[in-house]
């Protein structure tokens, strides 16, 4: 039999150009400590730095469990911005999916361990999440800290939370789920959103509740290079498409749940409007010491 079939947790990653941060990506996802099978599918989109060597090192040091695409020509330039859906997740053999960013990595050698356990003791939630910690650049005034939701003595969470909260609710290295709550065909609220993580959240949500662990078990480098936070950092013309079109996809969304959660939508686009004014914008940047 094929020991691939005995995977219990595919973990995906996309990078491209993050050589100075790779190395603790990658040593955090060896590093987990399980009593089953995973696997490591990493996307290189044509690294021009270090990256691809420092991926075939782990490659040959853990050849079971690293398992990557070497892109010779960028995928992202040509149009192809859901890396994970075109690359890993078809690829992907387990029954869960854990994902982290190249940039962010894993602090807690149990994340999938604990993790696993939660879902399958709570079959009614398909996706888990935990507290992390944001690391700041040093330029930057800011203490690191660690975010934690809401609290509730359940530790359960619904799609609603997810739509209140939006991007901030939980962290995209902190996400394990089932995979069968993936998207089977392409829906437009997801492939044309600027991006991956929010409404990947809540596709999964929809099929199921969300179980929480206080634990912090990933850490999330804030403005790194080639990052959407560096992005964000760049103009206020930058910001100002962004929530244009996040307001789209929330439009979207409702069209798809039949204006199921209409109020919380229109709580979501509020928000994102009043964000999206110039004097916001502005503020929001003059607090972090920024100048166009």
């Amino acid at each position: 039999m094929d020991n691939s079939e005995n995977i219990i947790v595919s973990v995906c990653c996309a990078t491209y150009n993050h050589a100075k941060y790779l190395e603790d990506c990658l040593e955090g996802f060896c590093n987990q400590q399980t009593s089953f099978k995973y696997e490591v599918l990493i996307h290189d989109d044509a690294s021009t730095d270090e990256s691809q060597k420092i991926i075939k090192s782990f490659e040959e040091k853990y050849p079971e469990i690293i398992k990557p695409i070497y892109q010779t020509e960028n995928q992202f330039s040509q149009g192809i911005t859901k890396i994970h859906s075109v690359f890993n997740f078809p690829r992907a053999k387990g029954k869960y999916i854990a994902l982290c960013e190249s940039d962010d990595f894993w602090c807690d050698p149990l994340k999938l361990e604990k993790q696993v356990k939660l879902l399958e003791a709570n079959p009614d939630c398909t996706l888990s999440f935990h507290a992390n910690q944001y690391l700041f650049p040093k330029d930057l005034s800011y203490k690191n800290k660690i975010y934690r939701p809401e609290k509730k003595e359940s530790k359960r969470y619904t799609i609603e939370d997810v739509i209140k909260y939006g991007g901030n609710f939980m962290h995209t290295a902190s996400m394990v789920f089932l995979k069968d709550a993936l998207p089977k065909t392409a829906i437009n609220w997801i492939t044309d959103a600027p991006v991956g993580d929010l409404p990947l959240s809540l596709h999964i949500t929809l099929k199921g509740n969300l179980i929480y662990c206080d634990d912090v078990m990933s850490t999330y480098r804030v403005f790194t290079a080639g990052s959407w936070t560096a992005s964000q950092r760049k103009s206020l013309k930058t910001q100002k498409v962004h929530y244009d079109k996040m307001v789209t996809m929330w439009q979207q969304f409702n069209d798809y749940t039949n204006n199921f959660y209409n109020s919380s939508v229109q709580a979501a686009i509020k928000q994102i409007k009043f964000n999206r004014s110039k004097q916001t914008v502005k503020y929001y940047l003059a607090k972090l010491g920024f100048r166009r």
